[in-house]
């Protein structure tokens, strides 16, 4: 009877592990296609890029991303080896996206509200991008030799399940607590960074669109007026005319 029951328990775990598989594999399949068709649009399409430079570069980051997420909650408890490649991937790539964002929302920001003033060159564009690549190297590297595969104990309906999970500290440490916090602080800082960088742009667009706004009904309503002041003269000249 309890074997049954230890039998029944692992069907249930089982089940939920593939759906939550399925999910994951679906949203990378998906994410994978539309990062594919972004860089198609940007590479044989799209001849005129101008200050387009850190989308497809985005788009070749987050199509990785979308690779290395699955494979990391679906692999990553194989080995040790393993599990710290892809927890390095797992920090560095999505790290360089975020700060490809921040790079971006700087960008716009130059773009829109200093418009006389300096702007990124070709140069510099490559060089910030190196830069974002290496800052995030530099903080992921440490998970190549500090995570690891550890063995826990999971209780499913009253019976114990054993499974592996892939850790990014095996042994943890006072100093791997501060790296964790000092992570979640890049994290955050970028967030703001990039906010702040895209707010007032996106007030220089609002203010934009509400003087076209006004600009179109003053013009509408000039030759809406003009219309009719026209009209009864001719109406008046007509009937004039016809007596």
């Amino acid at each position: 009877m309890s074997f049954s029951s230890s039998m029944d328990n692992n069907k249930v775990y089982e089940d939920i592990a593939l759906s939550s598989s399925i999910l994951l594999i679906i949203g990378g399949v998906i994410g994978v296609l539309g990062n594919a068709i972004i860089l198609y649009f940007y590479l044989f399409r799209i001849k005129e890029r101008g200050e387009r430079y850190f989308i497809p570069l985005l788009a070749v980051v987050d199509l990785l991303g979308c690779v290395i997420s699955p494979a990391y909650f679906l692999v990553s408890y194989l080995s040790s080896t393993v599990c710290q490649v892809l927890y390095f991937l797992q920090i560095w790539i999505p790290g360089i996206s975020g700060f490809t964002l921040l790079l971006i929302s700087i960008q716009r920001y130059l773009l829109v509200c200093r418009p006389f003033g300096p702007r990124m060159t070709q140069y510099w564009k490559r060089v910030s991008f190196g830069i974002v690549c290496f800052v995030s190297l530099a903080y992921s590297v440490p998970l190549l030799a500090t995570a690891g595969v550890y063995e826990e104990n999971n209780t499913i309906m009253n019976q114990t399940v054993t499974t592996k999970v892939c850790t990014y500290a095996l042994h943890p440490t006072s100093s791997m607590s501060a790296y964790f916090i000092v992570l979640c602080l890049i994290v955050l800082v970028n967030i703001m960074l990039t906010a702040g960088f895209y707010i007032p742009v996106l007030r220089r667009i609002n203010v934009s669109l509400r003087f076209s706004s006004k600009k179109y009904e003053i013009q509408n309503e000039g030759y809406s007026g003009s219309n009719s002041e026209t009209i009864p003269t001719s109406v008046i000249n007509n009937g004039s005319l016809d007596h």
